[in-house]
């Protein structure tokens, strides 16, 4: 063999090492080395509720999945108030369209659907307006049996000539003013700084968490106690007509980081 075909042989060689073992050094690279990476982009602000249901949040944005694609599980959400610490436990209950709807010719509303996992692929984004509240319905139970007692007396109620005068005479009695501190114990929302800890669970019982803050004006407070009343006049403003006035408002969502 010339010194000619011998270059040519180990050319020819290397090249077809190179060809073989390209592939699979990037499938290596890819499957066992590159990790995915996901991170959360929220949205300025956090909705706050207190109704029928008690306390919750929705919190939107959008989940990037980097390098490989994600698999999203579960999401759960830890809130712990400043003042005193204390802490609430929440899950992802809806997932909110981005889209709004509108019904009856002037009623905006979002479309949701009950929390399910979902994909996102890689190197790309997917909505996730989120709504956090009591998986457990603790809460929603005690409301709804404070409810139930005024339901009675609103059955009870002889009718009167507006809606003013009847929630007159049933706010003044005193099971309607037991009902409302029931309710009113029960309200997580409080004056003051809160700390937010969403944990985003994905692909093999990975997990990574992202911590926000936010503060309760006076404002909100005062706003979202009003909503006591709401939930005890439901039944008295069906029979009246009357619209429900529930306050939900919303707190600036900054960042704290996350770990």
């Amino acid at each position: 063999m010339t010194k000619y075909e011998i270059i040519t042989t180990i050319l020819s060689t290397i090249a077809i090492l190179v060809s073989v073992f390209m592939p699979l050094t990037k499938w290596l690279w890819k499957t066992y080395i590159i990790r995915t990476k996901i991170v959360f982009h929220k949205m300025d602000q956090a909705t706050l509720f207190f109704n029928k249901s008690g306390s919750y949040i929705r919190i939107n944005g959008v989940i990037e999945a980097k390098n490989k694609v994600a698999i999203i599980k579960k999401v759960s959400l830890t809130l712990t108030r400043e003042k005193d610490n204390l802490t609430k436990k929440l899950s992802w209950i809806y997932l909110i369209s981005p889209v709004t709807q509108t019904l009856m010719g002037n009623i905006l509303q979002q479309a949701q659907e009950c929390a399910h996992p979902f994909r996102v692929e890689a190197n790309s984004i997917a909505c996730a307006f989120i709504e956090f509240g009591d998986p457990y319905k603790s809460s929603e139970i005690k409301i709804l049996r404070s409810c139930s007692i005024i339901d009675n007396l609103i059955a009870q109620q002889p009718p009167k000539s507006s809606y003013g005068e009847a929630f007159d005479t049933l706010s003044k009695l005193p099971e309607y003013l037991e009902s409302k501190n029931n309710i009113l114990s029960d309200n997580y929302w409080d004056i003051g700084k809160y700390i937010a800890n969403i944990n985003i669970e994905y692909n093999n019982n990975k997990n990574k968490t992202f911590s926000y803050e936010f503060t309760l004006s006076e404002q909100n407070y005062e706003e979202l106690r009003r909503n006591a009343d709401e939930i005890l006049t439901i039944k008295l403003k069906e029979l009246y007509k009357e619209k429900y006035l529930f306050q939900s408002p919303t707190v600036e969502l900054n960042d704290k980081g996350d770990f």
